[in-house]
């Protein structure tokens, strides 16, 4: 599966284009796209919560709203492109899931899923992605 299909599956929609894809996230991504990401990832609530710094009682908001706010369209975004590097990195959601949860050196010992609440912390996992692929010791 290819980076941009993963992507498209946690914007909750089909491939767009770059501009649409914007928007989405501009108007608000639907709550279904936690619920996806969550699962793919295999977290609690509280796990993901934490890690896209959104407060459980704000997430149990936006579940009854059915839509995130920009910000946390963005986080969700943000995280779910990563996710999809990961997936093509490493071949399938399973194993791009366990290397999301696993302590890496090149991140001073935290897992790359701790580090989605700024936009620094994912350019890092996505540098370290980006090292795998091109077989350069990370």
């Amino acid at each position: 599966m290819a980076a941009a299909e993963v992507f498209a599956e946690f914007l909750g929609a089909e491939a767009e284009t770059p501009a649409e894809r914007i928007e989405r996230v501009r108007r608000g991504l639907p709550y279904e796209a936690v619920e996806t990401i969550r699962e793919k990832l295999g977290l609690t609530a509280e796990e993901l919560a934490a890690a896209v710094a959104i407060s459980p009682r704000t997430l149990a908001r936006r579940k009854e709203e059915g839509r995130l706010k920009l910000d946390e369209s963005d986080r969700i975004a943000r995280m779910g492109r990563v996710l999809g590097h990961a997936v093509e990195v490493f071949g399938s959601m399973e194993k791009a899931a366990a290397w999301m949860k696993r302590s890496l050196p090149t991140l001073d010992g935290m897992k790359p899923v701790e580090v989605f609440d700024t936009d620094l912390g994912a350019q890092l996992v996505d540098e370290v992605l980006t090292r795998i692929e091109y077989g350069v010791y990370s």
